[in-house]
């Protein structure tokens, strides 16, 4: 039988681009374990006159985002929060976390600083515009803002572990590299951007001392190219979901697309073009997201004249508005799929339904007197986007 024998430098090789979480640290002692590394952590919010959104939501979004990507890298275990680095406990590692507001450019950022003793500094920086966004907009921002960052850290753990890779005497770096930034490329491709993310970042933070440029490369896919490559692959998922009922996966898909767009207008100041074409795309991406908006509530009002008739019929059989029991028997048979949200009883027998669509979020008023049933506000009313949907 003929036994396969690998390489020790492509097994390295193999652990940094794929992030198997073994890590031998033999000039280490402190972290020469398969253990969880314990850090503790701080924030520290400067927003100066500019407070979009309270302070400690700012922190909520953005902070609870960052640790939860972090331990899905499985490699730190997240205890307490401090006061401040200086107040760490320096037998552990320690996460700072540094949100900026920039008022004037109406820009978040984010900085998460991973110390860990005897290691060397991991700094991961991501900056995201929130121009024109409401509440609800900013929210999210500043949840990717932290989501990003931690991601942005990820690949700069090996590093910082020790399972980093090395040169290999009479083995040609540079070739390595390039094949590196192939496979990250395909990654991106094939729409695994996690995995390309990583890639790039690895290259990103490994400057060759050949002189290659796949750093340079790297770290421009990943502040522009692989985040506009992302947010377009996004938008053509949203076009291929018109057809289905899922309103909330197509919010979802527009918001991950926007916000890749404001990262890409933050984060290329120095670029124009780059900052000029996020912003077409922004503004384009407002107008799909409110004609989504009017085909939803259009398709939402037209399902229910179907329970406006059921209803009138029952008030013409029966003498009186139907009570939550009834409406829900007719909701069935209209087959519209609504949902029952409240009956409200008003004076002189009359009777408001609120009917939820759980396809769209959309919700529709109906008023009931021994007169008929009405759409509230009249023959021309629009559905009215659920709480959830309110971007639409």
């Amino acid at each position: 039988m003929t036994i396969l024998r690998i390489p020790s430098w492509i097994l390295r090789f193999a652990v940094a681009a794929f992030w198997v979480p073994i890590f031998t640290l033999a000039n280490s002692p402190a972290l020469a374990t398969t253990e969880l590394i314990p850090v503790d952590y701080s924030i520290e919010v400067a927003h100066g006159d500019w407070v979009p959104i309270e302070p400690e939501e700012m922190e909520r979004a953005s902070i609870d985002a960052a640790l939860a990507r972090l331990s899905d890298e499985g490699r730190l275990r997240v205890g307490d929060r401090v006061d401040s680095a200086a107040e760490s406990d320096p037998a552990i590692g320690h996460l700072g976390f540094s949100v900026r507001l920039i008022g004037r450019a109406e820009t978040l950022q984010l900085t998460i600083r991973l110390d860990l003793p005897g290691e060397p500094t991991a700094v991961a920086t991501t900056a995201v515009s929130v121009a024109r966004l409401d509440y609800r907009g900013i929210y999210e921002a500043f949840e990717h803002a932290g989501r990003t960052s931690a991601e942005r850290l990820a690949p700069k753990l090996p590093r910082v572990l020790g399972s980093a890779v090395e040169a290999v005497e009479g083995k040609d770096v540079s070739l390595e590299r390039k094949a590196l930034f192939a496979r990250a490329q395909k990654a991106k491709r094939s729409r695994r951007f996690d995995d390309a993310r990583r890639l790039f970042g690895e290259l990103a933070d490994s400057p060759a001392d050949g002189g290659d440029v796949y750093d340079e490369l790297s770290q421009d896919e990943l502040r522009y190219g692989l985040p506009a490559f992302e947010a377009q692959q996004l938008m053509n998922d949203v076009a291929s979901v018109m057809g289905s009922p899922g309103g909330g996966t197509r919010r979802a898909l527009m918001s991950r697309a926007e916000h890749l767009y404001r990262q890409i207008e933050a984060e290329n100041h120095d670029r124009g073009e780059r900052v000029a074409e996020a912003q077409r795309a922004i503004d384009q991406l407002l107008i799909s997201r409110r004609a989504l908006a009017n085909a939803t509530r259009a398709n939402t009002l037209s399902k229910a004249m179907g329970v406006r008739m059921y209803l009138t019929e029952a008030v013409m059989m029966h003498g009186e508005c139907p009570d939550a029991s009834a409406t829900e028997d007719i909701l069935g048979q209209s087959r519209g799929g609504f949902v029952l949200g409240a009956v409200s009883d008003k004076s002189a027998g009359a009777r408001t339904y609120t009917l939820e669509d759980p396809t769209s979020g959309s919700t529709v008023d109906l008023e009931c007197d021994l007169n008929g049933v009405r759409f509230v506000g009249g023959p021309g009313s629009a559905a009215r986007p659920a709480a959830a949907d309110s971007s639409f």
